[in-house]
């Protein structure tokens, strides 16, 4: 095999993107030589290559992209996967075979390397026009027009999924056929090229009863099959009355990932720093090694307990507390390097999202229910039960209750009002932040189903975190609504303000009833890449 023309061929055009280069430069260092770097990951060789790229993690203000972009997108951060369905070499192989007349990508009649391939290679790098088929389309071809061959992949693009995880990527799938055009097999055909596992991970202190790891798992299973698996989310379960010694698992995982330092491995420490959800990033905020940790640490007490519920209806307030704090490390993932919201960086604002608290939280609160609702006959320790025996409501913005003790407490009408709302309150940009969010919570929260009903909950809970990379939280907002900042404020209280408060919500107010995919389909996202 000529080495040396193989990289000619890839390199033969123009690249605009650097980061497009290192990924490209990390594909073929395994695809070629991943033989006799077995122990070299592609993770690794991406991330020493992305690791070069000019960027200055201490710029201010801070510039989004860059090293930081590419990292997170090398390591699949904000990408939902299934886990995979084809893990071996020989059922990887078979499944080419079968569908190989489906990878003759410019229809000259055979499947090559350095035609089918690196057009499909180049093509889920992102490259288009003349730099997806220059050089790579066979003379013998029926199918040349860059535009024909686009049409064409993204037609296949289901059959593309090599690995069966529900999602089509470059350094797995794209790899995988490389390699197996190339003539790789076994071990090297699949080593780094597999779609990764994203299941939540559970790290328990060795008192936490088995139980628990096993619920949560497949209660957090059920999450993930309507929301999307996303990586780097870690659920701490501790017993703060219990010794150094059954902590130890937790100490460590911690410790792994830089949640705090050497030497402050103690139950003292996380009865002190205890949170849902908190994090880690043991690469360094925005550099180019940046690898973001959502961290969930719950002691014992509670999650046997949950806000003092009893069984069953405390295993269905915990159910909804981890769709909820899921649903937040969704948020963030699709901020990648920016950040989400105002306490990302302080000092410099404006660089990051800007998601509004009130959306923060209020998407996750109907979030929770709506999935709870569709699913909670799967769930575990709930099987077998009745509505009436498990329904539990942690917290809601989109009911009829929620909806009338606002508009009572804002129009100054008699009767139950929502805690701290009273007839001035209006909300405002001082409910975007958490650091200064009036005493309307629950006011501020219910602008989620007002947003929903003048648009749908797909817009809610999709489209804007969809757009809101490039466009922040209003810019994202302004495209779905059509409406600025000010003027979806003003609309919001003018809304609350009328009519009669005892007045039932209008209509799309809450999300519809049954299966969330077929009203929001979190799996059809298109990610930041």
């Amino acid at each position: 095999m000529d080495n040396s023309l193989i990289e000619t061929k890839l390199f033969r055009f123009n690249i605009k993107s650097t980061c497009l280069l290192a990924f490209l430069v990390s594909m073929v260092s395994v695809a070629l030589y991943g033989a006799k770097v077995k122990r070299k990951s592609l993770r690794f060789v991406s991330a020493t290559l992305i690791a070069g790229l000019s960027i200055n993690a201490q710029a201010d203000p801070y510039e989004p992209g860059g090293a930081a972009k590419a990292r997170l997108i090398s390591i699949g951060y904000n990408q939902p996967v299934r886990d995979p369905v084809r893990t071996g070499s020989e059922a990887i192989v078979e499944y080419i075979q079968q569908h190989s007349s489906s990878f003759d990508i410019d229809d000259d009649g055979d499947v090559t390397a350095l035609t089918d391939g690196l057009l499909l290679l180049r093509y889920l790098f992102g490259f288009t026009g003349q730099t997806l088929t220059e050089g790579a389309v066979s003379s013998t071809a029926n199918r040349i027009a860059a535009a024909n061959i686009e049409a064409y992949i993204g037609e296949q693009f289901d059959t593309i999924d090599l690995d069966g995880n529900g999602t089509v990527g470059a350094l797995t799938d794209g790899l995988l056929l490389l390699r197996h055009l190339f003539g790789f097999s076994g071990s090297t055909l699949i080593e780094g090229a597999i779609g990764r596992d994203n299941s939540a991970e559970f790290v328990g202190s060795l008192d936490i009863p088995e139980g628990i790891k096993e619920r949560f798992d497949k209660a957090q299973a059920n999450i993930s099959s309507v929301l999307g698996s996303y990586p780097n989310y870690i659920y701490i379960a501790y017993n703060r009355n219990g010794t150094e010694a059954d902590a130890q698992p937790v100490f460590d995982r911690l410790t792994e990932v830089e949640f705090w330092g050497e030497g402050e491995e103690a139950i003292q420490q996380l009865i002190d720093r205890q949170s849902c959800l908190g994090g880690s990033n043991p690469g360094g905020y925005r550099t180019a090694e940046t690898t973001p940790y959502s961290i969930c640490i719950e002691n014992l007490a509670f999650i046997e307990n949950p806000w003092g519920a009893t069984p069953p209806r405390s295993y269905s307030s915990l159910w909804l507390h981890y769709a909820h704090e899921y649903f937040h490390h969704y948020q963030r993932v699709h901020s990648l390097d920016r950040g989400l919201d105002f306490q990302q960086d302080q000092d410099n604002p404006e660089t990051t999202v800007q998601a509004a608290r009130w959306w923060i939280e209020g998407a996750a609160v109907a979030f929770q229910n709506a999935w709870f609702k569709a699913n909670w006959s799967d769930l575990p320790m709930l099987q077998g039960k009745t509505w009436d025996e498990i329904s539990s409501n942690i917290a809601s913005v989109s009911d009829a209750w929620t909806y009338k003790t606002v508009r009572r407490a804002v129009q100054g009408a008699p009767g139950q009002t929502a805690d701290g709302c009273a007839s001035g309150w209006n909300i405002s940009a001082e409910d975007d932040r958490y650091d200064g969010a009036s005493t309307c919570v629950w006011g501020a929260m219910m602008a989620v189903p007002f947003m929903a009903s003048k648009s749908s909950y797909k817009t809610v809970w999709i489209d804007i975190p969809q757009d809101y990379y490039d466009l922040g939280f209003w810019g994202a907002v302004e495209k779905h609504l059509g409406m600025t900042k000010q003027e979806f404020f003003d609309a919001y209280n003018e809304f609350l303000r009328s009519g009669d408060p005892e007045d039932n919500p209008p209509p799309g107010w809450a999300p519809p009833e049954g299966d969330v995919s077929l009203y929001a389909d979190f799996w059809s996202i298109v990610p930041e890449s």
